[in-house]
């Protein structure tokens, strides 16, 4: 392990006590129910248990779930849980100073078109925490001439953003922007960067990833690019 990952143990032990000692709401969810409002609506520290299905956005919202207090959402059965974007919207933003854990959900189908950043996920949490567990995140995309990252994921700020056992697969950006990094602990034959996980001004050094999560098959195109212009701007998403 490196330095840095070994300095994060203590506040991922910090926050399991946590976890244990301080009692939550706990909240079951189907797909009949608008997950959108629960989340809203729940204490700070709640913990929603998800039913199999598929989770459509309702309304006009730009994103389907907004997360903005320390909250869990957790599938009874991992994988059968399903956040879906239906294309139209990005699928999860989370902000603010808080500790957020997703545990066992697929989140796919987004899309976001007018802003360059985090198709599937945004992350802007100062102060904050997030993990992800034996979670999905696939077909997701982010369109944007000037440059698009974080098909799949983006980070602007957080403290620490775990994967464990996780897999950001098959995600897009169109007009691939190469600021874009990856946490440089991340193995280079397992991260397409930009398309699949991005992290911009310093935020890529709070990015942990374990041995099994998989970031692969995530691509970049050159939409709206000139013909001529041939650098890493148009396209590329694989910058590290």
């Amino acid at each position: 392990l490196s330095d840095r990952e070994q300095s994060m143990f203590p506040a991922i032990a910090l926050l399991a006590v946590l976890a244990d000692t301080q009692p939550h709401e706990m909240i079951y969810v189907s797909t009949s129910d608008d997950l959108a409002t629960i989340v809203a609506n729940a204490e700070d520290n709640a913990e929603l248990v998800l039913a199999d299905g598929t989770y459509l956005p309702a309304g006009s919202a730009t994103n389907a779930l907004e997360i903005n207090k320390s909250l869990t959402i957790r599938a009874v059965n991992p994988g059968k849980a399903v956040l879906d974007g239906n294309k139209t919207r990005r699928v999860l933003s989370i902000q603010g100073p808080k500790h957020v854990t997703i545990v066992g959900v697929a989140i796919t189908n987004g899309l976001v078109e007018n802003e360059n950043r985090g198709g599937g996920v945004r992350i802007n949490m100062p102060g904050g925490m997030v993990h992800f567990q034996n979670s999905d995140i696939f077909a997701n995309q982010v369109t944007w001439k000037f440059g698009a990252v974080g098909g799949g994921v983006h980070i602007d700020d957080a403290i620490l953003v775990e994967f464990w056992n996780c897999k950001i697969f098959s995600n897009h950006v169109m007009g691939g922007d190469p600021s874009a990094k990856c946490d440089p602990g991340l193995p280079t034959d397992h991260s397409d960067c930009g398309a699949g996980l991005s992290a911009k001004g310093g935020a890529e050094s709070s990015v942990i990833a374990d041995a099994t999560t998989r970031i692969y098959n995530n691509t970049g195109s050159a939409a709206d690019c000139y013909p001529a212009d041939l650098s890493p701007a148009c396209g590329h998403s694989n910058q590290v």
